[in-house]
């Protein structure tokens, strides 16, 4: 079990959290040899387990990492009893070996014996990796319309899961869509980490 340190998230859903904070510390170091700016950077242990996976397709910790998720959604947030769907944030970069939100929701609905189809929730309009776009207003503006739901969660309480909260505006995208669109209930959200700055 890795350690967590949980953190609350706000927005347009019923309630959220991160399970930590993805970087600790991060210290401009210097140029490399193509001029690209280099950090030394401290990542909290759920923020270097998320490091591995995505970015070094390492398998090995994915397995303790979603035991860990499965251990907060079930029994300290208890969110699993109150939801009947779990559903992962469609990936904005579709060559990864890993997509951790995926895995994340069918292990999830696998342990606990939830509906867990992708299908429910999919992106119609593609758009670039937010992870360059700094601002609210912008990743805003390039999610609108962006995500479909369907009308068989009408009334149902889902779990949004995903690997990285920075500004919210996709999560806030995918619940407006949800609850409007799909006319769920109630929309719960939970990553596993979340940037210390929320630009």
């Amino acid at each position: 079990m890795l350690r967590f340190n949980p953190q609350k998230i706000s927005g347009n859903w019923d309630q959220g959290f991160a399970l930590d904070i993805h970087t600790v510390s991060s210290t401009f170091v210097g140029y490399n040899e193509q001029g690209k700016e280099q950090f030394e950077t401290t990542r909290s242990d759920i923020g270097e387990a998320v490091y591995q996976v995505k970015y070094r397709a390492n398998k090995g910790v994915l397995v303790e990492l979603l035991e860990t998720v499965a251990e907060f959604a079930g029994n300290k947030w208890k969110v699993i009893e109150k939801v009947d769907v779990i559903i992962p944030v469609p990936p904005s970069n579709r060559s990864r070996t890993i997509k951790l939100p995926t895995e994340m929701a069918k292990y999830l609905s696998d342990k606990y014996g939830k509906i867990f189809d992708p299908s429910l929730l999919s992106k119609i309009k593609a758009t670039e990796e937010l992870k360059g776009v700094f601002t609210f207003e912008k990743r805003k503006a390039l999610l609108a319309n962006a995500f479909q739901a369907s009308p068989s969660l009408e009334n149902t309480s889902v779990l949004v899961v995903d690997d990285l909260y920075r500004s919210g505006a996709t999560l806030q995208s995918l619940t407006d869509t949800l609850k409007k669109v799909g006319k769920a209930k109630k929309v719960y959200v939970l990553t596993l980490t979340k940037t210390r700055s929320l630009t």
